[in-house]
């Protein structure tokens, strides 16, 4: 056949009587390549409206070779390209390329949805360089946009990298229901993920405004790829739905923030408020949580009641917003925390030094006294009220509670001064509270406060021929001189700036 003077006569007439003619020019008559691509094209010059037969072998053949035939790259006539496509369309064979076809051919074969989904093809479909975003595709041409929704896995693999899925923002909604509209089936167990990718890849200021206006199956990509803005509505119907989850977390936490609430009633921000306090697995962060209930603008208030109390500064930051109050009911409910915890919210807190009582602080008297960042005044409460915050306390509470007393030159009640000396306190601070006592202090509590002291004040408590040596300080010296008074010292030498030697009565 391959010598035949008139091959291309036979084909053109056998094509019109046989429906087979193309699988056995590639299946069994033997041509060379040449010939063969010169026997083909004429065969699909000359196609009749009967259903040619394919197999494999053809189909792999035409779309390798589809390029290299004239009929669909130069010349066909309207007729022969009518005939190629409903071939083509029959037979299920998609091209490659659209970029080698004619421009006629391009279009019918674009028509028919006869090519593979690539960016290129996509390109030259709609006739568009810069975007083949789905809602540019859908404006642009509506048959390519429902070919590209039937086989959206593959337009997602195409435009990776290259494009953006939606180009414009009002286009975001209608797209996600028309990809939400291709069988109820797919959508439970597929489409989802389509979504997510859909969305993950729309332009950066696409967003849904209103959560209402999607189904409810999206809000979690939506939440995950931040793709609505935190207003209290979408927030609200969001939290309703899925609760405050990881997605919902993760934007919210980028956010920091709820917006248009001025118009929101009390009961429902303080019911977001509440949901928002108690989601500590999924918003960890104190800040956060305390950033996003400030953004309410409550107006009263939330009940403590409705709070866990955790670890850490949330309670702090709480009533730093105003949030909680700033009550001994709130400062209770840090019972079962730490010290920490429990430091912040003094530290914020503008009425404890008004609520404090002994039973409330007695568990963390210590790190209250010796905390540099409490304020002085709740000290000052503690130091001024000593026999009232000193029951059943430790020594080195008494020591502290000394210290502080000198510090704020406080007068500390003659019965906490000798628990006190008795607690093994610095002697420079018993002699320095004992002064103002010592014109008053009956002689017998003196002296019991002195042998508290030990060493060489407890001498200082009866007459004899020793001579104690105390520290050369004013206190001491008042000290010595209420003894001349009192009969036990004689007189005192200070002739040493460190030491003073005291003589006492011999009787």
């Amino acid at each position: 056949m391959a010598a035949g003077e008139h091959c291309p006569q036979f084909i053109r007439r056998f094509t019109e009587l046989s429906s087979r003619v193309l699988v056995y020019l590639v299946n069994t008559v033997e041509l060379d390549e040449a010939s063969l691509l010169e026997l083909m094209d004429v065969a699909l010059a000359n196609l009749s409206s009967q259903v040619q037969c394919v197999d494999e072998q053809v189909i792999d053949y035409l779309r390798m070779h589809y390029a290299e035939f004239s009929v669909l790259t130069t010349d066909g006539t309207p007729s022969q390209i009518e005939q190629i496509g409903e071939f083509f369309d029959k037979a299920n064979i998609k091209l490659p390329s659209l970029m080698p076809l004619s421009p006629n051919v391009r279009s019918l074969f674009i028509s028919r949805s006869l090519y593979d989904i690539t960016y290129e093809n996509l390109t030259l479909a709609i006739e568009n360089k810069e975007t083949v975003a789905l809602d540019v595709i859908r404006e642009t041409n509506e048959t390519v946009y429902y070919y590209v929704l039937e086989h959206i896995d593959t337009y997602l693999r195409a435009v990776e990298g290259t494009s953006t899925t939606v180009n414009t923002c009002e286009q975001l909604v209608s797209l996600l229901k028309d990809l939400l509209g291709q069988g109820a089936s797919e959508v439970a167990e597929h489409d989802i993920h389509v979504l997510a990718r859909v969305i993950e890849n729309a332009a950066p200021a696409c967003q849904v405004s209103n959560l209402s206006d999607i189904s409810k199956k999206v809000w979690p990509v939506l939440a995950l790829y931040q793709r609505f803005p935190e207003t209290f509505n979408n927030v609200s119907l969001y939290v309703d739905t899925f609760g405050i989850d990881e997605n919902l977390a993760q934007l919210l936490s980028k956010k920091d923030a709820i917006t248009e609430v001025e118009s929101v009633e009390e009961d429902k921000k303080n019911t977001l408020a509440i949901k928002i306090l108690t989601s500590r697995e999924t918003l960890p962060d104190a800040t956060t949580r305390a950033n996003l209930v400030a953004s309410l603008k409550l107006d009263k208030t939330v009940d403590i009641s409705n709070i866990t109390a955790e670890k850490g500064d949330l309670f702090a930051l709480l009533l730093k917003h105003g949030i909680i109050a700033d009550t001994v009911e709130s400062y209770e409910c840090l019972a079962t925390t730490d010290w920490p915890t429990r430091e912040a919210f003094i530290c914020e807190s503008t009425g404890f030094v008004n609520y404090m009582t002994p039973e409330l602080v007695k568990p963390d008297l210590m790190a209250i006294l010796t905390d540099d960042k409490i304020n002085d005044s709740i000290k000052l409460v503690i130091v001024e009220k000593p026999a009232d915050y000193v029951k059943d306390v430790g020594q080195e509470e008494l020591k502290v509670l000394a210290r502080l007393a000198v510090q704020y030159e406080r007068t500390i009640p003659h019965s906490v001064l000798q628990k006190m000396a008795e607690a093994g306190t610095d002697t420079r601070d018993i002699i320095s509270l004992l002064e103002p006592h010592l014109e008053n202090l009956p002689s017998d509590k003196l002296f019991t406060i002195l042998n508290a002291m030990g060493g060489e004040y407890s001498k200082l408590t009866k007459t004899g021929r020793e001579h104690p040596r105390v520290p050369n300080t004013s206190a001491d010296k008042a000290l010595l001189e209420c003894l001349i008074k009192r009969g036990i010292v004689s007189t005192y030498k200070d002739n040493d700036k460190d030491l003073i030697t005291v003589n006492k009565k011999y009787k």
